[in-house]
């Protein structure tokens, strides 16, 4: 039996960050309080995630740094290297490795030079994304739906 094809999931850092109320909020105060934020964030929701997690910055260093925590590495681009241009090449590198890609981004330039990576590429809304990361768990939210259906039943049977 084959296995399915691991996971990889590509961020677009600077535009989650400005598509996302909460985290564009604290890039008003600094770059570096709405990248903190972002991670922050993305490291609590995905500490045990069983895929593969890469955010790309923006860099102006000369070279390109990595940052490696668990399931999620942080890369931040060379001078003259733009973060669009290396996630298409990190797309095409999972594609190489027989990976998934899922691309989070609202820009329709990265959206484009994806597209021949399909199947083994696809993008996901910044705005569903940065949704996502701060809703609660799915299993939570269940259990909220839960309690307020049983409330409304007994507080109907108390109106008899």
């Amino acid at each position: 039996m084959t296995q399915p094809p691991q996971k990889h999931i590509l961020i677009d850092g600077y535009n989650v960050i400005r598509r996302t109320p909460a985290l564009a909020n604290a890039e008003r105060k600094s770059l570096e309080n709405g990248r903190s934020a972002l991670l922050l964030q993305l490291r609590a929701r995905y500490a045990t995630a069983p895929f593969n997690i890469t955010v790309v910055f923006d860099g102006s260093g000369l070279t390109e740094t990595k940052e490696q925590q668990g399931c999620l590495q942080v890369i931040y681009t060379a001078s003259g290297v733009s973060a669009d241009q290396r996630m298409v090449e990190l797309v095409a590198a999972a594609r190489a490795r027989k990976e998934t890609a899922v691309v989070v981004t609202d820009d329709n330039e990265i959206r484009k030079a994806i597209h021949p990576h399909a199947p083994h590429a696809t993008s996901h809304s910044a705005i569903d994304f940065g949704q996502s990361i701060n809703a609660a768990p799915k299993l939570l939210q269940k259990q909220y739906k839960h309690r307020a259906a049983v409330k409304k039943l007994l507080q109907k049977d108390s109106d008899y």
